[in-house]
């Protein structure tokens, strides 16, 4: 007795048999280890379209291809936008550090060229209110309070060498006082382990 179209078993490459007209197929594998037809649902969870299977031929006619190729670039630009932000972001960083390394340097060379008893602790910047960057230098002298008004001349000539603010703040130790350089130095030793 011969099948009708209605009621043909088919194989999918899961093992499973059904019927043909039932089961809606949106293509077929070509693999020697488990030929057979493809559903959605398996088509999805082997991963074909993102491995890009070799083996797989799709119906082309199923509107299920549509929503898959554009899934699929969807989640090729996301990742590329993705991978593109990030670069960026590592540039931004790598331009500020070089920026802080460069308001460093210049810092401890108008140290050394009008020989101030100053040694730059460290350098950041910062945004302020009304959104412009400020560089701020910290430092420590020999005094143990606030002096930074006495080099506010400093930070005037770093913020015009690099064309932002410039604020000098005198470092201060974990108790609040204003530190020293010898006290600095000292706390710089602990960490070190020297």
């Amino acid at each position: 007795m011969d099948e009708s179209y209605s009621n043909q078993k088919i194989r999918l490459i899961s093992g499973e048999s059904v019927y043909k007209e039932q089961a809606e197929l949106v293509g077929f594998c070509h693999n020697t280890r488990h030929p057979g037809f493809l559903i959605k649902s398996i088509v999805k969870r082997k991963q074909c379209v993102e491995k890009n299977c070799s083996y797989l031929e799709p119906f082309s006619e199923q509107p299920f291809w549509t929503a898959q190729t554009k899934r699929v670039q969807s989640k090729a630009r996301q990742k590329e936008e993705k991978k593109q932000s990030k670069q960026e972001r590592k540039a931004r960083r790598e331009k500020a550090l070089s920026l802080l390394r460069e308001v460093m340097d210049y810092a401890n060379w108008l140290i050394e060229a009008y020989e101030v008893p100053m040694v730059i602790t460290g350098v950041s910047r910062t945004v302020t209110k009304n959104k412009t960057e400020k560089l701020i230098v910290n430092y420590v002298t020999d005094n143990a309070e606030n002096d930074s008004l006495r080099f506010r001349e400093f930070g005037t000539m770093i913020g015009q060498q690099f064309h932002r603010c410039a604020e000098m703040r005198h470092t201060r130790m974990p108790g609040g006082r204003f530190a020293t350089v010898e006290e600095f130095e000292q706390s710089m030793e602990k960490r070190t382990g020297e």
